[in-house]
């Protein structure tokens, strides 16, 4: 479903060529949202909007650790997971600036016995394009996850995985390159990543909440985070030592908004160490991806460690940066960003109604429903069928996703934010309209 939410969102790109100004943020919708979310138990979120470097909008809604009483706040620390590359690569790129060491650099100057290390560049870490296996994907990770690791013991974990392809072939995702990233600049400076962040980021800019994280401590001002069954239950502690440069960064959602703004407007590298940074292939530059919201493109990274959710994103004509930090998610967090962008934006976005209670249909109401559908404004045909006794959709290409019945003609798959609606057409066929995204799709039964 992922796929099929990219696909749209880009065909919505395509279809928009101007760019209309931003208006000022709806606080109230925005907060009655975050509210909503929580209240329902769908989500505990830190927001925060910044624009021209101002903070327009902050408010956070959720607790920090298994007790109701414990809230969190807008000053509330997060653990950032993956959007701790961006900063990493931006430290690189400001040691590649001082003259500490070049993006043709090879791994073997540091780590001669990485696998094909005497081949890969500190750019192709950087853009993951090493061929290193991403050590967070194989199973026995998580049996260690959560217990202290040396370098000595990452490294040697590296070493036991082969080669996924040879450098430079291809672009594949890997928190091993960042790990990587984040201990060649401890070599480079003598110090730890955590001191080197405190020097390099937070103390020039004035962000006392964001740092590299340890422990969580709930005294502090810290959020643990939650997966949901049957109410909010804590989730698993990386310890901070294992995803090092790529994702052990912890920070606040409007500190995250102050940092990406500073990064993205020249303030913490040079204008060409920035477009270095922001020219993307497949998705992905060097520690910042680009993805579009409707005719905006924005610039920034995504996060995920424990129960902790994250996104950070930049629009640079819109001079609007808006972080979603989140510490528990029992939906769609796309969909969240979705809701979040849309009221930010002034899109069009209704605000969910969680009071909606879905119903059983017959058999013979399903089969009723059956059949492959076509849209002239999206090039994916979508198959309703019936398996198990419960209707699903399908996409071209893409996995079945089950639809939940809110009435006989009514149907949502609410991870992906997707909302059909059959409806009556002058000759009777078959049509429903699937919304997603803030669009409407009508889709018609092929004949």
């Amino acid at each position: 479903m992922r796929v099929l939410f990219t696909l749209i969102v880009t065909i919505i790109s395509l279809n928009s060529v101007v760019v209309a100004e931003a208006k000022e943020v709806d606080q109230d919708k925005l907060d009655r949202y975050l509210n909503s979310l929580y209240k329902n138990d769908k989500a505990m979120l830190s927001v925060a909007v910044r624009k021209e470097g101002k903070l327009v909008y902050s408010h956070a809604v959720g607790q920090r650790k298994n007790d109701s009483k414990s809230l969190v706040n807008s000053d509330t620390q997060y653990r950032i997971g993956s959007i701790s590359k961006t900063i990493t690569a931006a430290l690189i790129m400001q040691a590649v600036e001082q003259k500490k060491l070049a993006l043709d650099a090879k791994l073997s100057t540091f780590y001669p016995n990485v696998k094909n290390a005497e081949q890969i560049t500190v750019k192709q870490l950087l853009s993951h394009r090493s061929g290193l296996f991403n050590f967070t994907n194989d199973p026995l990770y998580m049996s260690y996850m959560e217990s202290p690791k040396s370098k000595a013991e990452i490294l040697e974990i590296i070493d036991t995985y082969p080669v996924n392809f040879a450098p430079g072939e291809k672009f594949e995702y890997s928190n091993t390159n960042y790990v990587l990233l984040g201990y060649i600049l401890e070599d480079i400076y003598k110090k730890t990543l955590h001191e080197i962040v405190q020097a390099n980021i937070s103390k020039r800019l004035e962000l006392p909440r964001t740092a590299v994280g340890s422990k969580i401590d709930i005294s502090k001002n810290q959020a643990d985070s939650f997966y949901y069954a049957d109410g909010w239950k804590p989730a698993t502690h990386t310890d901070m030592s294992i995803p090092h440069g790529a994702g052990a960064i912890v920070s606040t959602a409007p500190e995250l908004t102050q940092l990406l703004h500073h990064l993205l407007s020249g303030d913490i590298v040079s204008e060409a160490s920035l477009q270095q940074m922001m020219k993307v292939e497949q998705g992905y530059g060097l520690g910042l991806m680009k993805y579009p919201f409707g005719e905006r493109s924005a610039f920034g990274h995504n996060g995920g460690i424990d129960g902790f959710v994250s996104n950070a994103a930049f629009f640079p004509e819109e001079d609007i940066t808006i972080a979603v930090l989140s510490n528990g998610v029992n939906t769609n967090f796309n969909g969240i960003l979705i809701g979040v962008l849309s009221i930010v934006f002034d899109k069009p976005f209704e605000l969910p109604n969680f009071a909606e209670k879905s119903i059983e249909l017959s058999l013979e109401q399903m089969t009723e429903l059956e059949g492959s559908y076509s849209s002239a404004d999206l090039p994916l045909k979508l198959k309703v069928f019936i398996q198990d006794q419960q209707l699903f959709a399908q996409a071209t290409g893409q996995g079945p996703f089950p639809l939940t019945a809110i009435s006989p003609t009514t149907f949502k798959f609410e991870r992906a934010g997707i909302r059909i609606e059959f409806v009556s057409s002058s000759d009777s066929a078959k049509e429903f309209v699937l919304h997603q995204a803030g669009k409407a799709y009508r889709y018609s039964l092929d004949r």
